[in-house]
């Protein structure tokens, strides 16, 4: 996944996401992303209350900024997104918190109903993430994981994820 300045314009705010149905028949979807230097794009996971999970599968040598680890997906959860573009006069951050609302597993080609629920522009948050972020302070590290994966350059791991036990890679 390697967008432009131009094309993260366009993904954002979003109303749906791409998800995954699993060898098993479970939805889940993928953390993502990293810098490429000046621009940078991501995607970690949250659950329910914000805190972190355990992925179902975690990508071995993977390529920088590419899909990293897989975890389930229920309605209820948490998908944050963060975009950085960095001008060299200044850089700028957005992040957007997303709710899973609904699943829609049966399609041609799956995806979810999200509502964005939370909105950050260089650190100055939208009244409606300010009090998500009060309401569930696990969210808080999500963000700020994002925030952080933003700007890892060439990153090849998963950031807001539980260690596997069993790990399937």
């Amino acid at each position: 996944m390697d967008f432009t300045p131009e094309q993260i314009e366009q993904l954002t705010p979003l109303s749906s996401a791409w998800i995954v149905i699993t060898k098993t028949g479970h939805t889940a979807v993928w953390e993502y992303g990293g810098s490429k230097g000046q621009t940078g794009h991501c995607q970690v996971v949250a659950g329910k209350d914000g805190r972190d999970m355990t992925p179902i599968f975690v990508t071995k040598n993977c390529l920088p900024n590419a899909q990293q680890a897989l975890f389930p997906l229920r309605r209820g959860y948490y998908l944050i997104r963060s975009f950085r573009r960095n001008t060299g006069e200044k850089e700028h951050v957005k992040t957007y918190i997303y709710r899973v609302v609904e699943i829609h597993a049966e399609k041609e080609r799956p995806d979810a109903d999200i509502k964005q629920v939370g909105f950050c522009l260089n650190g100055q948050w939208d009244e409606e993430g300010i009090q998500l972020l009060q309401k569930f302070p696990m969210l808080n590290e999500a963000v700020n994981v994002a925030q952080n994966k933003v700007r890892e350059f060439k990153c090849t791991r998963p950031m807001y994820a539980k260690p596997m036990k069993e790990a399937k890679q």
